[in-house]
């Protein structure tokens, strides 16, 4: 399991099962929210927290920089369903 997020499968299978799907390493996220801090944090919830986030497109190829929401899960957090 990733620290502080949920199991997620690897990413040759997530990228078979959504081709457009680009795969970060928990490195790069932590890198990208400036290790989780907390002027980053545009929520938090029982579940966990939202951050603003700049990472590099992967697919371009370029240093260009895009702008994304990253969620960092609870480990205990409360699903509402």
């Amino acid at each position: 399991m990733p620290m502080g997020g949920l199991p997620l499968p690897p990413p040759s299978v997530a990228t078979k099962l959504l081709p457009c799907l680009e795969a970060y390493d928990f490195a790069d996220l932590k890198n990208a929210t400036h290790n989780f801090a907390p002027e980053c944090c545009l929520e938090k919830g029982d579940f966990g927290a939202v951050y603003r986030a700049w990472m590099k497109d992967l697919s371009s190829g370029t240093d260009v920089k895009t702008e994304m929401a990253v969620v960092r899960f609870a480990p205990n957090g409360v699903q509402v369903t």
